[in-house]
């Protein structure tokens, strides 16, 4: 009786085909979880929206403030996190309390934290000069929302504050969530400073505050109408550099979705 079987040749063949397929497909899969994660994402950030507007609802149509600070003594109870998520959080699961830090345990899901996002401070403290701190949320808001009328002259060049949602011109292109950097001092804020990147490389700056490489280059950011949307780090914010010269205060702008007053 004769037998029949696979030669070496043919056994290599079929395993080459087969780590063929598996390099062509892995890419896909790995896209397509990513773009999991990233729908999860917006839909976090979807919902921290609809926190804010029912929250600004009944205080007076006014924003809640920041507390987590990215240097310095932090102020918890005056924080969005707080102030949003005790009120209208889902899913807040288990925190710990300490050095005056309230921290989401990492296996928690919360809307606070993206899918995405692998900081190692939720479960880490990043060492300060005020002792320990964690990571409390994937996202930051907008700081030119937080600055009081007392301040913001000397902080923004303004002669209103932006901390009333009738004070937004067009909501519909402007920023007020974004998405947070993961190491470094921004890691363990609630807020970004859009206000400050002119002074400077806009990229580098927004970069060590802002993750928004984190979903196949882009971001997700939610802006003031309730809608989030995805972008590229430049379509919320560019200079048109042939027209302008920040130096001597020529500035026109191709995109900047930060600042109230000029949001496109």
């Amino acid at each position: 009786m004769c037998r029949r079987a696979f030669t070496l040749i043919e056994l290599l063949v079929v395993v080459a085909i087969v780590a063929l397929l598996i390099a062509l497909l892995l890419p896909a899969l790995n896209t397509a979880r990513e773009q999991a994660r990233q729908s999860v994402c917006a839909s976090n950030i979807r919902a921290l929206g609809t926190a804010l507007l029912a929250y600004v609802q009944v205080n007076g149509d006014r924003f809640p403030s920041v507390g987590f600070m990215h240097g310095g003594q932090s102020s918890p109870e005056q924080s969005w996190v707080t102030l949003l998520l005790n009120e209208y959080g889902r899913n807040g699961g288990e925190t710990r309390t300490q050095g005056g830090n309230t921290t989401l345990q990492s296996e928690v899901k919360d809307v606070r934290r993206c899918p995405s996002d692998r900081s190692p401070h939720f479960t880490t403290p990043r060492a300060t000069q005020d002792g320990p701190v964690w990571r409390q949320t994937s996202y930051a808001n907008n700081y030119y929302f937080a600055v009081p009328q007392e301040s913001v002259r000397a902080v923004l060049g303004k002669e209103h504050s932006f901390d009333r949602t009738d004070r937004v011109i067009r909501p519909g292109t402007t920023v007020y969530w974004a998405e947070l950097f993961e190491t470094g001092p921004y890691a363990t804020s609630d807020h970004v400073h859009p206000e400050s990147w002119l002074a400077g490389d806009a990229r580098q700056a927004a970069g060590d505050e802002l993750a928004f490489e984190r979903h196949r280059k882009m971001a997700n950011y939610w802006m003031l109408d309730g809608h989030a949307e995805a972008f590229v780090f430049e379509r919320t914010y560019q200079l048109d550099a042939a027209n302008s010269d920040p130096f001597e205060g020529r500035i026109e702008w191709l995109n900047n979705k930060w600042d109230p007053d000029i949001s496109r």
